[in-house]
């Protein structure tokens, strides 16, 4: 993030925060299309190999190109391309059905929570009503936000992780004392909360384990 109203040095210039926010993604992304094409399939919804053609549609090979470094025929490039426009159609309807439901949507208690984006899988498990939710921190948290009982269905840890998850900061670095300190307040067990929440994607941590962050 760039704070809009303030100069920004970046190697040679001093540029505004909408320009600095262009650099940045130019120069630690690649551009826009290699952060989107590379994020995860759960988002994209894109093969391997989808991927790998569409890269080489970016950068501007021919069919016959692609088909030699891919090792596939021509006719089945033309035909990722033709399934590539037909995506394209189905989303933007999709897109435009999604819309049209928003105000027949009047009631919060039915709506879906949020999958968090450091979910490896999504399933069953996360279609959670905001209604659902709330039952189930009422269940298992008391008012001053500690864990009564930490839950054994899959549904209900994953409440329970989200709702936890929100007592810490995000683009900040924790060092393992920290997070039990934080996580003893919630529930006697913190070393069980700590498993679950880099477990379900929560939490990340470098592999000697010095450093915790919100996964992003």
């Amino acid at each position: 993030t760039f704070e809009l109203g303030v100069i920004y040095k970046t190697e040679d210039k001093l540029v505004e925060a909408e320009k600095m926010v262009k650099y940045h993604i130019e120069k630690q992304h690649s551009g826009v299309f290699q952060y989107l094409i590379h994020l995860n399939k759960k988002y994209t919804g894109l093969s391997e190999n989808q991927t790998e053609v569409l890269s080489l549609i970016k950068n501007g090979l021919t069919d016959f190109e692609i088909s030699k470094q891919l090792k596939i025929s021509q006719s089945t490039v033309r035909n990722y391309r033709f399934k590539f426009r037909e995506k394209e159609k189905q989303a933007k309807i999709f897109s435009a059905i999604m819309e049209l439901l928003k105000p027949m949507q009047n009631s919060t208690e039915t709506e879906i929570m949020e999958v968090h984006k450091g979910a490896s899988m999504i399933d069953e498990r996360f279609d959670i009503t905001e209604a659902e939710r709330k039952n189930i921190l009422s269940r298992y948290m008391d008012s001053s936000g500690k864990l009564i009982d930490f839950p054994g269905k899959e549904k209900r840890k994953i409440i329970i992780l989200s709702e936890i998850s929100k007592n810490f900061k995000k683009d900040t670095d924790y060092i393992e004392k920290e997070i039990n300190r934080i996580l003893e307040r919630i529930y006697p067990d913190y070393v069980v909360l700590r498993r679950y929440l880099i477990e379900y994607g929560y939490l990340d941590r470098s592999r000697d384990g010095s450093r915790y962050w919100v996964k992003l």
